[in-house]
């Protein structure tokens, strides 16, 4: 009796173990600042390793568990959370090209990194948050030419990603947020641009007037000045529209453009709506007002100083 005992007293042991770590796999990273997906594995949010007992629970591959929620800049918008200013992965930790170098903007749920940009990606929204990429004159001089072969991307966890078919007769493009004409520095990385994670619902005649001539302008600035790093990204103030399933249609979109030479930066946030060529330096705003109506912190790497003295400044159309 005594060892039937022992051996039932066990099994309880076990079970209550192996039921307290599968539901503290979002606990697993708990004195790390939490959990993040990168790339499809799970890490801590400082890059700290997760331990072998989470390890051996299947808590280091995403979508295995439920994985924390980092929480989304408000954007003005009442139906998300608030916003924080804890990166989920610090810039330190996690490279990517050189893509980032001065800093990941924000928090996000999965980082991306791809040969010609680095995704920040919205699993509630299924979009990326935000894209950033670094250019030369080098890479965007490049040209491939575009597959047009969008397809979703698998290294995202299929609950949270988006499909041809969401926006199939919805009367959205499929837009860039990395646009392929930019980030086509060799053919892996133009493919890699047409991946549904770059994309957002875009208006035509956003997509394909004034938003394009910004890319291209982009492109000459990159020419012009020796290197660039920009961050495009979404913005939600107010109502907004939800297409497919569940793929959540942006008010605005926005562009930081950080010139590293010349220590300067322009940025823009352009409502969602046709724009054309002419307009856009009506768009022009401060990287400042872009962080407060992000929730973002861009160049946070560089010196408060510094970052202070570039980012309140309003740019005219360079």
């Amino acid at each position: 009796m005594k060892k039937i005992t022992a051996f039932l007293s066990i099994l309880v042991i076990i079970f209550f173990v192996t039921v307290s770590v599968y539901a503290d796999c979002r606990g697993c990273c708990s004195g790390h600042g939490g959990v993040v997906c990168i790339d499809g594995v799970t890490e801590c949010r400082d890059g700290s390793p997760l331990s072998k007992k989470c390890k051996l629970k299947g808590c280091n591959k995403c979508g295995s568990v439920p994985i924390k929620k980092t929480q989304k800049p408000a954007n003005n918008d009442t139906q998300k959370s608030s916003p924080i200013s804890i990166p989920s992965k610090p810039a330190g930790t996690f490279k990517c090209n050189g893509h980032v170098a001065f800093g990941i903007p924000g928090p996000e749920d999965q980082l991306l990194c791809r040969e010609g940009y680095v995704v920040g990606y919205d699993y509630d929204r299924k979009i990326p948050s935000w894209v950033a990429y670094r250019l030369t004159p080098d890479s965007v001089n490049k040209k491939f030419k575009r597959s047009n072969k969008f397809k979703p991307d698998t290294e995202i966890p299929i609950k949270y990603r988006s499909a041809l078919s969401d926006y199939k007769s919805t009367g959205y493009d499929r837009g860039h947020m990395a646009a392929s004409a930019t980030v086509d520095c060799s053919y892996n990385a133009m493919t890699e641009s047409f991946l549904l994670s770059n994309m957002t619902p875009q208006l035509p005649g956003l997509n394909r007037q004034g938003w394009r001539y910004l890319e291209s302008y982009i492109r000459e600035w990159t020419n012009e000045r020796g290197m660039l790093y920009v961050v495009t990204g979404v913005l939600f103030e107010g109502p907004y529209k939800i297409i497919g399933n569940g793929v959540h249609v942006p008010t605005h979109f926005y562009k930081v453009v950080f010139d590293s030479v010349s220590m300067d930066a322009i940025a823009f946030i352009v409502p969602h709506r046709a724009i054309s060529k002419s307009e856009l330096s009506v768009f022009i705003v401060s990287v400042d007002e872009v962080e407060l109506r992000s929730g973002f912190d861009f160049n946070n790497l560089l010196d408060d100083a510094v970052e202070d003295d570039i980012e309140d400044d309003v740019e005219q159309m360079w």
